[in-house]
């Protein structure tokens, strides 16, 4: 499931690795009113092509609401997937306990602080169990229906969901790496982008914020 919003450039890459290395897995695209054609990127690479308000959470709801399989995995059109991602997803739901579960943060190019967000994600990730949505967020299809799916939130849908995912049911921290493009913090400089995660984070989820729809 990938909620675009102009983002073709980015969706024509994701869709081609996306056939490469996994075939005929069903791909919805859910667009927010974006200008750029999506569509035809869309349909052109056999994948279900979708309108929704725009808003990633509504986008991605509309997506779940249209998908036949029993897992849904959430991606941004910009993720760089590794070709092992849907094996890993179906060893983690071996465990009928497991509920869903992201993949481990790696920046997409090599910078001076790729090492120390890396790094930094990784012990959120392993440790506190919280998920951003640039984490390939995946969960059962039965368990997104009964949470309600996504909330009507206009940021931190990903941090949010992700921390009511948690408090269903045990979610895998995997160890295959997703790709995570680094135009946040090249745009807005590292620190002042970490420092904005940081609070958020800490408003959403420490704070307790994240409980609630």
């Amino acid at each position: 499931m990938i909620p675009v919003f102009n983002d073709s450039t980015e969706l024509a890459r994701q869709l081609e690795d996306l056939r490469t290395h996994f075939g005929d897995v069903e791909v919805i695209v859910a667009d927010g009113e974006s200008w750029d054609d999506p569509g035809s990127v869309a349909v052109a690479h056999d994948a279900l092509f979708i309108e929704s308000e725009p808003g990633r959470g509504p986008q991605m709801n509309a997506g779940a609401g249209a998908a036949n399989g029993s897992v849904l995995w959430f991606l941004h059109a910009d993720s760089v997937v590794d070709p092992g991602s849907i094996g890993a997803i179906e060893r983690a739901l071996a465990d009928p306990d497991a509920v869903g579960g992201a993949f481990r943060f790696s920046l997409a190019k090599k910078t001076w602080y790729k090492p120390m967000l890396d790094a930094s994600v990784g012990w959120r990730t392993n440790t506190l169990r919280q998920a951003y949505g640039d984490q390939g967020i995946f969960v059962r299809a039965e368990v997104f229906r009964l949470l309600g799916g996504y909330p009507p939130i206009a940021r931190m849908e990903d941090l949010v969901f992700f921390r009511r995912l948690r408090d269903t049911g045990p979610v895998a921290a995997l160890d295959t790496p997703i790709g995570v493009n680094p135009r946040r913090w090249e745009r807005d400089g590292f620190l002042r982008t970490t420092a904005r995660n940081l609070i958020a984070w800490w408003w959403w989820d420490l704070r307790g914020k994240g409980r609630g729809r």
